[in-house]
């Protein structure tokens, strides 16, 4: 029961940061329909086009469906969850201790999601997003990226052979798809472009001291065999744009929202752990959170 509690929290967790967004396809397809126009009668109750666009924003708050399609979907939904519904209720399992249980996690779980869309899911403004693009983004120096290829395998002998080779005027990529064990030697070992911090330590070393066009003298040895490595190019990497930055940043800024709501709720909260080890859990876990939004932010 607890590990249950636990998933519908978390999920109604993730669900929160969503913002709803009616997209371009959704305006040109929406039709003007009566919100009184019943749509279904179940068990003698008539369900409207407005109570039908009410579970919408429940049950399928976003989709690239039209509208007419995301109604009729919520509409199956509903006739499906009626009829389990009225089941469950002809055994009574609505009389039973395990469904008080799980109402009451339930309830809870309602008035957070709802507390949640009142206090966090409102639009983000253009505004808010061009401040936190400027701190997050803008302002970010361009980073040297680098384009290589390389060849691995699994002796220094034979990385000490081919690097001979290639002094003679064999073809890296030629010999890469001929002899490297990398699953880049289709490619001719070409690894794309990357920045520092992508490759293990020796790996990025290596390449980010050659020039374009150069290829190490000396085999480079790491975890996973041999290299010798040759740099196609080199570029100074471009932030993101605000357009394309824009949806990641928006998510950063209701992130943000929920963690300054989540520790104003939780400071309002009497609780306590008579057992000392549950406590310093507990302390561990709330540390653990605190440091895991500070990363990501």
């Amino acid at each position: 029961m607890k590990h249950n509690c636990r998933k519908i929290l978390f999920a109604l967790s993730l669900i929160l940061l969503k913002l709803p967004v009616l997209n371009a396809h959704e305006k040109s397809s929406q039709t003007l329909v009566n919100s009184s126009h019943v749509m279904a009668v179940i068990d003698g109750e008539p369900l409207t086009t407005d109570m039908i666009d009410e579970w919408t924003k429940i049950m399928n708050r976003e989709s690239d469906q039209t509208i007419e399609e995301r109604r009729l979907q919520t509409l199956r939904a509903l006739v499906k969850l009626k009829a389990f519904s009225n089941a469950a209720q002809a055994v009574k399992l609505d009389k039973t201790d395990d469904f008080r249980k799980r109402m009451k996690i339930m309830k809870e779980s309602v008035l957070q999601q709802m507390y949640l869309d009142t206090k966090i899911i409102f639009p983000v403004s253009d505004k808010e997003i061009e401040g936190q693009y400027e701190k997050e983004v803008g302002n970010l120096s361009k980073e040297l990226e680098v384009h290589a290829r390389h060849i691995l395998v699994k002796t220094d002998k034979e990385a000490v052979d081919l690097i001979k080779r290639l002094d003679v005027g064999e073809n890296f990529e030629q010999l890469a798809k001929k002899v490297s064990t990398d699953g880049s030697a289709s490619l001719g070992g070409d690894l794309g472009y990357f920045t520092k911090g992508q490759m293990v330590k020796p790996f990025e070393e290596a390449a980010f001291a050659l020039r374009v066009g150069e290829y190490t003298k000396k085999p480079v040895k790491t975890s996973f065999g041999w290299h010798i490595i040759k740099v196609e190019d080199m570029r100074k990497k471009e932030p993101l744009s605000l357009e394309d930055a824009k949806l990641y940043i928006q998510n950063m800024i209701l992130r943000e929202r929920y963690n300054d709501l989540q520790k104003e709720v939780l400071s309002t909260l009497k609780v306590s752990y008579p057992d000392e080890s549950v406590a310093k859990a507990m302390q561990k876990v709330m540390s653990d959170e605190e440091s895991l939004g500070e990363f990501e932010d």
